[in-house]
């Protein structure tokens, strides 16, 4: 019935026109950040002010917003020094005028109408965030179909609330409206210490804020994970990250009890992830460890008594992936050994899978 009702609302007739703003966090993205702005100049529903924040780009980025904001009255454009992805969107929450926040990634675009519709049911629901679908462009993010099996719901109280909101992407800033005034109220930023699992802390905080929330399937957001992005980098400060991540998930399992038994459908773990996230880490490109260095770490963490969760694991808590059913097989060895070949042979495996498909992106 809810959305039988958007069609009343045919092309924004009858809409009271609330402001959007739209932030868009952009890093050397001179490839894609026109692409992305055009899109959103070009949303049907035109109550909109844009604000594109430059994160130190060491190519044509700055220019190429600077100069896309002289044409257009409703960007705001800022630059900051080098500082990480939180930092350049809270810049933008800080000069948002509008009721409605809505954040996009540079190398993304909108269909034309994605922010009608969103605002269409805000209209008629009044809910406190509201998700868009979201379309892989390339099919390299983790973008796995479950998340699909709810493509449209309207949940309207605590309980439907945690039945429901596994399926609006909890780890993803993008493709959501937010409104402006919880966000305020409650003083939420995104996490500038940690340049990892910030999307979904944010999310998670903001959701234990709301009332009611809602998902809309056809509204359509693109994410474009271009392979050369995907090469992940060595964290100097992961145990920060596992120990923020930690806490957050104890959190919405407090505040929304049984959507820990919702999230254990899909997901490990967040114990033991946390402790593969660690591992993984030591492997990725800039880290600073001999071999030597790796296997104390590794040894450690067994010392610790934290690897005891890869066999405590109970049937609703067990890896769902065959990739997380592998790592919880290879820490269940035991050995540090087997564990340091072993993602020592992935980071190699997934470094040429990313350069195969970097030349593949390239050559389209």
């Amino acid at each position: 019935m809810i959305y039988k009702t958007l069609y009343l609302y045919d092309k924004g007739k009858g809409l009271e026109q609330k402001m959007v703003s739209i932030i868009v966090p952009a890093y050397n993205a001179e490839g894609s950040i026109a692409k992305c702005i055009t899109s959103i100049i070009n949303q049907t529903y035109k109550n909109i002010e844009i604000i594109v924040v430059d994160d130190g780009s060491q190519d044509s980025t700055a220019s190429i917003i600077d100069g896309l904001a002289k044409k257009h009255k409703n960007i705001k454009c800022f630059h900051q020094v080098n500082s990480g992805v939180s930092k350049a969107r809270n810049i933008g929450l800080n000069n948002t005028q509008g009721e409605y926040v809505y954040f996009v990634d540079a190398d993304d675009f909108l269909e034309k109408d994605t922010l009608m519709k969103l605002v269409k049911l805000s209209k008629i629901t009044d809910v406190d965030l509201i998700a868009s679908e979201i379309v892989d462009k390339y099919g390299t993010s983790k973008t796995r179909g479950i998340y699909i099996k709810k493509n449209n719901f309207v949940a309207l109280n605590k309980k439907s609330i945690a039945e429901n909101m596994f399926y609006i992407r909890m780890g993803s800033a993008v493709g959501k409206l937010y409104k402006k005034s919880i966000i305020a109220n409650n003083q939420l930023k995104f996490q500038e210490n940690i340049s990892l699992a910030e999307d979904l802390i944010f999310v998670h905080k903001y959701v234990m804020c709301c009332s009611s929330i809602a998902k809309i399937g056809s509204s359509n957001y693109f994410v474009v994970n271009k392979p050369v992005s995907l090469s992940k980098m060595y964290l100097s400060n992961i145990e920060l990250v596992i120990k923020e991540q930690v806490k957050i998930f104890e959190a919405i399992f407090e505040t929304f009890p049984i959507y820990k038994d919702i999230y254990y459908q899909y997901e490990m773990n967040y114990i033991a992830n946390g402790n593969i996230m660690y591992v993984k880490n030591m492997y990725l490109k800039g880290n600073p460890y001999t071999r030597k260095e790796r296997l104390k770490n590794i040894r450690n963490l067994y010392k610790s008594g934290n690897c005891k969760i890869f066999h405590q694991l109970k049937s609703n808590d067990k890896p769902k992936l065959f990739t997380d059913k592998i790592y919880c097989l290879i820490f269940k060895t035991n050995s540090i050994y087997i564990i340091d070949l072993f993602f020592g042979i992935r980071e190699q495996i997934r470094d040429l899978k990313t350069k195969l498909q970097y030349r593949r992106v390239v050559h389209e």
